[in-house]
């Protein structure tokens, strides 16, 4: 697991893992961050979303969905070809989202994506809403906040995991970013190649076919 402190480095890191992706190589990144900033959807605008964004570091997801505040969280990043239009985005979005699914089991949590659960108020904040694509635990509780992009060669799939509770209030930092109750994960040390092969996924050569 690496750290990011710097919005910006982290979400360029990201997007070359799409463009990667998109030329056929697959990868998984795991990183926490060890600086408070916020990361916005790639369709939010700062003044529509952050409290002062003169004041807040922050950055802009190559993904899209709500604003995410960092420093109390760890991202797990997965890129993945995408060259045949056979299947729909809904099972892309199923078979990327296992890799943070299976992580999660590893560290003990009985993660599940939300499917049909009943949608809750959307806003400006990733962690104030609930929707079918949201990894949650056995009580539907959210626990994981994902955000997927898809080009005619490729998919990224971005996730926070809170591993602590906030430092700072959300929203302080976040328009309407009431702070509510977070799920912290017990986050302890993976091997990532392992966890993709236990999956049976190639993370040097997978294409989603």
């Amino acid at each position: 697991m690496t750290e990011e402190t710097d919005p910006g480095l982290a979400m360029a890191r990201d997007a070359e893992m799409l463009a990667a992706a998109e030329a056929g190589k697959s990868s998984i990144r795991l990183y926490r961050w060890t600086a408070v900033c916020v990361t916005l959807g790639r369709f939010q605008r700062p003044e529509d979303a952050l409290v002062d964004p003169s004041t807040t570091p922050w950055a802009h997801r190559p993904t899209g969905g709500a604003a995410v505040l960092h420093g109390h969280d760890v991202t797990l990043t997965v890129a993945l070809p995408y060259r045949k239009r056979s299947r729909s985005i809904r099972d892309l979005y199923r078979h990327a989202a296992a890799m943070p699914i299976a992580l999660l089991r590893t560290w003990g949590l009985d993660a599940r994506l939300a499917d049909d659960a009943a949608a809750t108020r959307s806003g400006a904040y990733c962690f104030g809403s609930k929707s079918a694509c949201d990894i949650v635990d056995a009580s539907g509780c959210k626990v994981c906040g994902c955000a997927l992009r898809v080009t005619r060669a490729g998919a990224l799939l971005q996730t926070s995991i809170p591993v602590g509770q906030p430092s700072v209030s959300p929203g302080m930092v976040i328009l309407g970013g009431e702070p509510l109750p977070i799920k912290a994960v017990d986050a302890g040390e993976i091997d990532l190649q392992h966890l993709g092969a236990s999956l049976g996924l190639s993370y040097a050569e997978e294409t989603f076919a």
